[in-house]
């Protein structure tokens, strides 16, 4: 029985020591209770392994290079804003009021000349054919009317009707809301645009003047407030089908003033 399984071992090692170009047999090491097996079978998986990865690298660099994922590229183009199109209150029902509140239920204004003003602004870039210059500029405003928050709708109403639930915390804040003329309610362009227009709110602290307070008392007043925004939305109702499963709505929402 052992004179079999030696040699049953001689015949295994002499085709390994056949099979190894460079005639090295196979070595069986005992380092620490581990065994290693060497051979030219290991070189040439390695081998294998870095030819494969280095001809993945190269078939992926070939894709790169001859933009055959234009499928993505396109899609991620297709979801932007062109500059040349204008997105307005008379076209596309474009609407937004800001209001500076404390989340309670006073009804008056809040807003102290002393400590600053809320205004609504464009923001845009690479307008100098068209007249517009780098950066923001304020948009002039008026406290909102009955007819602008659409309680009186007439064919100068650009709101949508108010979303039910929301109705009571705007009739609190009517009063404080800021409109902006209807000219003035057109944005274009994306980040993704070379020439753009955007519509922010800010909160401006008041400074260069006599009356102004200080930094330290103006971030103590408004920590805590809020900038509340009203602007028109449309949603998809999923049980309801095509122009009912649109429903357009004004909806409220909440921003915390930082004092930072």
């Amino acid at each position: 029985m052992g004179n079999h399984a030696s040699s049953c071992c001689s015949n295994v090692g002499a085709r390994a020591r056949k099979m190894d170009s460079f005639a090295e047999g196979f070595q069986m090491k005992f380092d620490h209770g581990e065994t290693h097996y060497g051979s030219l079978g290991g070189f040439a998986c390695t081998l294998f392994l870095i030819i494969s990865l280095l001809g993945f690298a190269y078939t992926k660099m070939q894709t790169l290079l001859q933009r055959k994922d234009t499928d993505i590229i396109e899609a991620f183009q297709e979801s932007h804003f062109p500059d040349h199109e204008r997105f307005n209150a008379e076209n596309d029902g474009f609407f937004v009021a800001a209001a500076l509140t404390n989340y309670d239920s006073n009804t008056e204004i809040i807003e102290k000349p002393e400590y600053g003003e809320l205004l609504i602004e464009h923001y845009g870039w690479g307008n100098a054919d068209d007249g517009y210059s780098y950066g923001s500029h304020a948009l002039n405003n008026h406290y909102c009317t009955d007819e602008d928050l659409g309680f009186e709708r007439t064919d100068q109403t650009v709101i949508y009707p108010i979303f039910e639930r929301s109705i009571p915390e705007v009739q609190i804040y009517k009063k404080k809301f800021k409109c902006i003329n209807k000219e003035s309610l057109t944005i274009w362009g994306d980040y993704n645009s070379a020439k753009a227009m955007q519509l922010s709110v800010k909160f401006h602290m008041c400074s260069g003047h006599s009356y102004c307070k200080s930094k330290d008392e103006i971030r103590e007043w408004i920590s805590g407030l809020y900038i509340v925004l009203l602007y028109n939305n449309i949603r998809f109702k999923s049980e309801s089908y095509f122009d009912e499963s649109m429903v357009r709505e004004a909806r409220l929402l909440y921003i915390p003033v930082s004092s930072q």
